[in-house]
């Protein structure tokens, strides 16, 4: 009984002091509950987004080589994939008083990371004269779904690969000097593709994919999805 009442008795006295390591605590615990939440989050949001867009599992690219992905490399890596698309990837200029530089995408199918319409038409793969835009791209240069430009301006979104999106000249992105677009193969000028990136799904270990790879098709280069620009700089933003 003798020690509440000096336990009270010196809360009384040290109040002050009392509160402020009460409240020091109080702050401490909340600012760790706030980060996790946002970590989980943005994890939980960035898993749904992958899996809804269904995020490839690799990329072949023939561009740093110099070369196209030919349909007998399309026919060895089926062997030991479950599924893939051919992509046309090019850098280009965008025709803007800034003269942006935009990433355009030629597809095929727009069944693995497939890009995400927020705004304006679905895409569409019969479409030859449209093109779907960065959505912070098209906000940062005040677009809308409609508008022309060199193509029907259709509509705005997302892509999974481009979730997170370094500049090249600067740490923090301005979306008004870059961003990417996607576009039917059909809206290409030539009947005949030249792709040069096969998005790829597999079953198996990356590691063990891509000793299949090497194995199989010479002179392609590989990013497995952990690697990805994207994917791997936004996971480490969540862990900072």
């Amino acid at each position: 009984m003798s020690l509440s009442k000096k336990m009270l008795r010196d809360i009384k006295i040290n109040k002050t002091q009392f509160i402020s390591i009460l409240l020091m605590a109080f702050l401490g615990v909340f600012a760790f509950c706030g980060v996790c939440s946002e970590y989980y989050g943005l994890e939980q949001t960035s898993s749904e987004f992958y899996r809804d867009t269904n995020l490839a599992d690799g990329w072949i690219d023939g561009w740093i080589y110099n070369t196209t992905i030919t349909d007998e490399a399309v026919d060895k890596i089926s062997n030991f994939s479950t599924n893939h698309e051919k992509q046309l990837v090019v850098q280009s200029v965008g025709n803007f008083s800034n003269d942006p530089d935009i990433t355009l995408h030629f597809v095929e199918d727009n069944e693995i990371s497939k890009f995400y319409v927020t705004e304006g038409e679905d895409f569409n793969l019969s479409d030859d004269s449209g093109v779907w835009l960065d959505k912070r791209f098209a906000d940062a240069q005040n677009l809308t779904a409609g508008d022309n430009i060199t193509f029907k301006f259709n509509g705005i979104g997302y892509s999974p690969e481009y979730v997170y999106e370094a500049s090249p000249t600067s740490i923090i992105p301005d979306f008004k000097d870059m961003g990417f677009a996607y576009l039917s193969k059909d809206a290409f000028p030539l009947s005949n593709v030249p792709y040069n990136v096969l998005l790829v799904k597999f079953n198996q270990n990356p590691d063990d994919f891509e000793k299949s790879l090497e194995d199989s098709v010479d002179c392609l280069s590989f990013t497995r999805q952990s690697e990805h620009v994207s994917v791997s700089q936004f996971n480490e933003e969540m862990v900072r």
